[in-house]
C-alpha cells in the first residue's frame, strides 16, 4: 500500500510541475519582456581561453 501512495504522489507532483512549466512557458511565448530575459539568461556565454 505504501508504495502505491508513493506512486501516486509521484504522479501528482509530476503533473503539476507539468501544469506549472506549461504555465511559464505560455507566460514567455506571449511576454516579448520575458522572452527576451530568457533568450539572453539561456544563452552560455562563451569560453575564453
Amino acid at each position: 500500500m505504501a508504495v502505491s501512495s508513493s506512486v501516486s504522489a509521484m504522479d501528482a507532483l509530476r503533473a503539476r510541475i507539468r501544469a506549472q512549466s506549461k504555465t511559464v512557458a505560455e507566460h514567455i511565448a506571449a511576454d516579448p519582456e520575458a522572452k527576451a530575459f530568457i533568450d539572453d539568461w539561456a544563452t552560455p556565454e562563451p569560453i575564453s581561453r
